[in-house]
């Protein structure tokens, strides 16, 4: 029989394989589970959001004070169709500009003693259309224009407290931060100013990008190619506080590109983008400005888009590899006892 020493030895290359492999696997699970919380939303914001002149492809939950204002449209693609909601608002809502805001599907609000008192839900055009105004129910700009979307009639629901929807993701999305933060990195490649983040073939590469050391970039170039993802953690930012202007160049300022990049914002931060960002973004504890058309799926604390868009370019994520794992865990048992076989054949 084999000895207890050769097992103890192929136990401990097994394991000394197969965790490179796991720590793989906790990167694809977490990137999965943000596409998940994030689901069809253009956006989730834990606390204050602002749409100013702009518009969003896909839905919108915020949970702290909304404004909209200058003719923003939310949900202009009708992205947002598994659910009746392409708005959730459970802070006070604002409407201003002097026109009107246009939402197609339906929305939520808290409706209590502070939040959205006199907010008024009422039928025009022969009901076939819903407006969301304050005061009576009249056609007084700025109001919102549901207009439904080809899933669901559009509709308003008032509830009285807030329930769960946030602070649930809140708890996951946190922790999916700390698993990219945490996971084994390599650094992008910076050449007179342009950065670039090449990711491998297949699979998910994580990235550190120290703004503190690497923080005068005129261009940022990602590539990674159709069955591949880059996760690329942003640190290191002096005084918490960073206003990139650089601009995305070559495959990396596409739609395709967008839906393979997470970036993870670390930390308390405050970001003004000043031209077009790709790429989803999580930031539990980040407040975004965005100044340029914002291209991903989007979860910070607050955010503020101005005379720009919000397009919905879902992550798409590479599958963990524990079929991998396990096929390759099961090789190198099979390689270790063959030989052993052979061995015992020899001295036989």
């Amino acid at each position: 029989m084999p000895s207890p020493t050769l097992l103890l030895r192929t136990v401990a290359l097994v394991l000394l394989v197969a965790a490179p492999l796991a720590a793989v696997a906790q990167v694809s699970t977490a990137a999965s589970n943000f596409a998940t919380e994030l689901g069809t939303e253009n956006a989730i914001i834990n606390n204050q959001f602002t749409l100013n002149g702009s518009h969003t492809q896909s839905g919108v939950a915020a949970g702290g004070a909304t404004t909209l204002s200058n003719a923003s449209v939310l949900n202009q693609n009708n992205s947002y169709t598994d659910d009746a909601y392409s708005l959730r608002v459970y802070g006070q809502l604002t409407l201003s500009g002097g026109s009107d805001q246009s939402l197609n599907g339906g929305a939520t609000f808290v409706q209590n003693s502070t939040t959205n008192v006199g907010l008024k839900d009422f039928s025009v055009n022969g009901g076939g259309q819903r407006v969301l105004t304050f005061g009576s129910s009249s056609s007084s700009q700025p109001q919102i224009t549901e207009n439904g979307n080809s899933g669901h009639p559009a509709t308003t629901q008032f509830i009285s407290t807030a329930d769960n929807y946030f602070t649930s993701r809140a708890s996951a999305l946190s922790a999916d931060s700390t698993i990219f933060a945490s996971a084994s990195a390599i650094n992008p490649i910076n050449s007179s100013g342009t950065l670039t983040f090449n990711a491998a073939p297949t699979g998910i590469t994580v990235f550190n990008w120290d703004v503190a050391h690497q923080g005068s970039i005129n261009q940022v170039a990602i590539n990674a190619a159709a069955g591949s993802d880059a996760i690329i953690n942003i640190f290191d930012v002096p005084g918490g506080t960073w206003s990139p202007t650089f601009n995305f160049i070559g495959n990396g300022a596409t739609a395709a590109s967008a839906s393979r990049v997470l970036w993870n914002f670390e930390g308390n931060l405050s970001v003004t983008t000043s031209n077009e960002w790709w790429g989803s973004i999580l930031g539990a504890n980040t407040s975004l400005t965005g100044n340029g058309n914002l291209n991903g799926q989007i979860y910070v604390n607050n955010l503020t888009e101005n005379s720009r868009e919000i397009h919905y370019d879902k992550l798409i994520v590479i599958p963990e590899p524990a079929t991998e794992a396990t096929l390759l865990g099961l090789a190198v048992l099979t390689a270790v006892f063959a030989r052993r076989r052979r061995m015992l054949g020899v001295n036989a």
